[in-house]
């Protein structure tokens, strides 16, 4: 039986979302065999500050931000669930609605280098495939976890992302865009323009978001 095409999950605060998560997720489209990518903002992040913005705020900005992107949809189970976002629970939840398609959780490198701290981390590989950007190429060694974790886990090709149901780690190499919520967050907050930062539909309600309040 030919296998279901892989579904590509981004997850984030996205407080906001901006053009690097969208050209990211346009990267993974392109070199990987993926149906589509989730956005799923998180709702009460586990290992972070709470967001500026609330949780219904960041969904708006994800709607707005993609209700015109082909492949890419937004996707509100973590702000739904009560509790902390833990994303074992978000891939077990994906895998009871899209049993036979492969899960592909998308991650930074920093991300990738702190998943061992993560609630469960070793569930991740029994649900999904992990797809990890932007390894560098001369930086500080992987922890042994990690080492053996790739050792044992990482794919080849990314067809092998839909030839197989989960387990894999691929690790993809795009040309980097670097930009920072939270600089943007500052611009807005300093009333400076940051619009070339944000796609162009989100950009109104991230002013109005992030500006300073009336007192």
């Amino acid at each position: 039986m030919r296998a279901h095409e892989p579904i590509g999950i981004l997850g984030g605060t996205f407080d906001p979302i901006h053009n690097a998560h969208i050209y990211l997720a346009r990267e993974c489209l392109e070199q990987l065999p993926l149906q589509s990518i989730r956005f799923i903002p998180c709702g009460q992040p586990p290992h972070r500050e709470p967001t500026q913005a609330t949780a219904q705020q960041r969904l708006q900005m994800l709607q707005m931000a993609l209700q015109d992107i082909s492949q890419m949809l937004v996707d509100d189970r973590e702000i739904k669930r009560e509790g902390p976002s833990y994303m074992v629970d978000t891939l077990l939840s994906l895998k009871k609605d899209y049993p036979d398609n492969p899960l592909c959780l998308i991650l930074g490198f920093d991300a990738f280098l702190g998943l061992t701290t993560w609630h469960a981390w070793e569930q991740l590989l029994v649900l999904a495939h992990l797809v990890v950007v932007n390894r560098p190429e001369s930086e500080h060694p992987l922890p042994e976890p990690l080492v053996k974790l790739l050792d044992e886990h990482q794919l080849q090709t990314p067809q092998a992302l839909q030839t197989q149901s989960q387990g894999g780690i691929y690790p993809l190499h795009i040309p980097p865009l670097t930009l920072s919520a939270t600089e943007i967050r500052q611009l807005i907050h300093q009333g400076e323009d940051a619009s070339h930062m944000l796609p162009a539909t989100a950009w109104p309600l991230a002013q109005d978001i992030y500006a300073p309040q009336d007192s």
